[in-house]
């Protein structure tokens, strides 16, 4: 059996603990989802939120801007990291500092 959540229950799961203000491991489910196309651009303003209500407001502006490598296909364009991606702010940071 396969016991890996899909990225619609990690998303889901997300927005739970967000406003459970458990903010530090909804970012690791949203980080999770950001890789499917379909979820890419709620994954980004869901993790804004979280940056946002703990004070992390440049991170949470880096959150909401389009990656420079895909802006044409933004929102529907799965997240790269690169080092020219505006995410890679937010998602190369430990989680728990």
């Amino acid at each position: 059996m396969d016991t890996r959540m899909s990225a619609r229950e990690l998303y889901e799961r997300g927005r739970m603990l967000r406003q459970a203000k458990m903010y530090d491991r909804a970012l690791a489910d949203f980080r999770s989802v950001i890789q499917d196309p379909n979820y890419v651009g709620k994954a980004h303003t869901q993790a804004a939120l979280c940056f946002r209500a703990m004070s992390r407001h440049g991170e949470a502006a880096a959150a909401l801007r389009p990656p420079r490598h895909s802006r044409k296909h933004w929102p529907r364009q799965p997240c790269r990291p690169t080092s020219r991606c505006m995410c890679s702010i937010s998602w190369d940071r430990p989680w728990n500092r």
